[in-house]
């Protein structure tokens, strides 16, 4: 059993807060995914992990150990870094091994986990080529490689596949989620990508300025995110978002922007209500908008397409209305040209409401 807690972690570099009483609890086999932009903390905090950079403040535990004094060699973790870290001056077979030779491990037993690692990662041939002679996927196996063949009871990964080209990546990305688990190896994933997150994670720790923002399974971040920042940072296109207010009817209520207002299902309503006074921001995602060349309901609002971005499978709009920018998916067959007139249609079930003054999800 491998679990990592991590208990009010801070780190100052200087004025800099890299990390703010960071807390997380990672579960035994878990693939766990540190998310967030360049700056927020997430290598910071995999290196406090590791041992390379001491804390301020706060304890990480492996299990039921803690671990802030021990050193780096001393904690069973192995870590596999953005930029490969291999010795040029050694062939694939003494990168994989060189920490069992550190260690004076008998060679039968080095050979046999060699062949057992380079099996699984399909670079059984490359082990006599230097790291020059590798491609950058090759690199990141053999990198993987001596990370595996150790068997440590954590692995740390910063950024493993920034560096190669974004057809590998994805494959990578299959290969890597496989890889953990057969091997049932506790694993702490740190990336900006949210689809590498979205794609490998069991959870994932979306981080923002040395915070988490939120803790969740890949699918309950996108559809139930805690906050304006997380609502914003996943999903491609972000989530598009307009200030507004509640307006009271006799009837109920209805949703008021600067362009347009249409009623509201009455559970939405009240609980928005209820929740707070303050002005809101309604944001919704780009699938949730429909567009049509003609008006088919009521509550349709007129636009103007204002940028097209054809992705084959479907085609994402920008329409303009009243200053307004707001993104939409679109089958690839809907043709439309730069300043079309169109009307597009909210799905109301599918709206997120934000306090505006504290960022936070109302639902």
């Amino acid at each position: 059993m491998v679990e990592v807690k991590i208990e009010n972690i801070s780190k100052k570099f200087g004025d800099l807060q890299a990390l703010h009483e960071v807390n997380l609890d990672i579960k035994d086999k878990e693939f766990f995914v540190l998310l967030g932009p360049s700056g927020c903390g997430k290598t910071t905090l995999l290196n406090i992990i590791g041992g390379l950079e001491k804390q301020d403040a706060g304890s990480i535990y492996l299990g039921d150990t803690c671990i802030d004094r021990l050193p780096p060699e001393k904690r069973d973790m192995a870590m596999v870094f953005q930029s490969y870290a291999l010795y040029p001056h050694m062939n694939a077979e003494e990168n994989i091994t060189f920490s069992l030779r550190i260690k004076k491990t008998p060679k039968t037993e080095i050979q046999t986990r060699l062949k057992e690692t380079s099996e699984m990662l399909g670079i059984s041939k490359l082990v006599k080529r230097r790291p020059s002679q590798l491609s950058g996927g090759e690199r990141q196996r053999v990198a993987l490689g001596r990370a595996i063949i150790r068997k440590p009871r954590l692995f740390l990964m910063d950024e493993p596949l920034s560096n190669i080209d974004a057809k590998l990546r994805v494959g990578m990305r299959v290969e890597l989620t496989r890889l953990q688990k057969k091997l049932q190896t506790t694993t702490i994933y740190v990336t900006h990508d949210q689809t590498e997150a979205m794609t490998m994670a069991d959870r994932v720790a979306i981080m923002h300025s040395g915070k988490v923002m939120q803790v969740d399974k890949p699918l309950d971040v996108y559809q139930k995110p805690n906050n304006i920042f997380v609502a914003g940072f996943i999903g491609t296109p972000p989530m598009n978002f307009l200030d507004c207010n509640l307006e009271d009817r006799k009837d109920g209520g209805s949703l008021k922007t600067d362009a347009f207002s249409f009623d509201l299902p009455s559970d939405m309503y009240n609980l928005a209500r209820k929740v707070t006074p303050s002005p809101l921001i309604m944001g919704i995602r780009a699938e949730n908008i429909s567009v049509s060349e003609s008006k088919k309901n009521k509550d349709d609002i007129q636009t103007e397409v204002y940028a097209i971005e054809p992705l084959g499978s479907e085609i994402i709009y920008t329409l303009s209305f009243d200053n307004h920018l707001v993104k939409a998916k679109a089958p690839p067959n809907l043709l439309l040209d730069i300043e079309s007139k169109v009307w597009i249609s909210i799905d109301k079930t599918a709206i997120r409401l934000f306090d505006k003054e504290t960022g936070k999800s109302i639902f």
